[in-house]
């Protein structure tokens, strides 16, 4: 069962802030393996990410791991994120709508209301 998707369809897990991809998703790997291509990367300044970035931003995050799926060949996926990860998944299909086949998100609030929470 791949939840409605071909076998091996490419899944982007973005994690929280904070933390790293396998802190995050790790207990998850095995299973998820077997239904899905999973690509989990440390998001830019966290664990392996490239560090230093002088401006960290949720949209350079967002064109950050669609420049990785070219890199690795992957031309649409499934963005897949947690908290931190969820607003990078949404600004992921808000900016590249044409390279994400659905997204997942846990613990998010839409992107819109997060931005105009912090203007207020």
């Amino acid at each position: 069962m791949s939840l409605g998707f071909p076998a091996d369809a490419p899944l982007m897990l973005l994690h929280g802030i904070g933390i790293t991809a396998d802190l995050n998703w790790g207990a998850a790997y095995a299973e998820l393996c077997r239904r899905f291509r999973v690509v989990a990367p440390d998001l830019p300044g966290h664990g392996r990410g490239i560090r230093p970035w002088p401006t960290f931003s949720l949209e350079k995050c967002a064109d950050h791991i669609v420049a990785l799926a070219d890199w690795l060949g992957i031309d649409k996926f499934i963005a897949c994120g947690y908290s931190m990860g969820s607003l990078v998944a949404q600004l992921i299909w808000r900016r590249h709508p044409h390279r994400v086949s659905a997204t997942r998100s846990r613990c998010h609030v839409p992107a819109t209301s997060w931005a105009l929470r912090l203007n207020a």
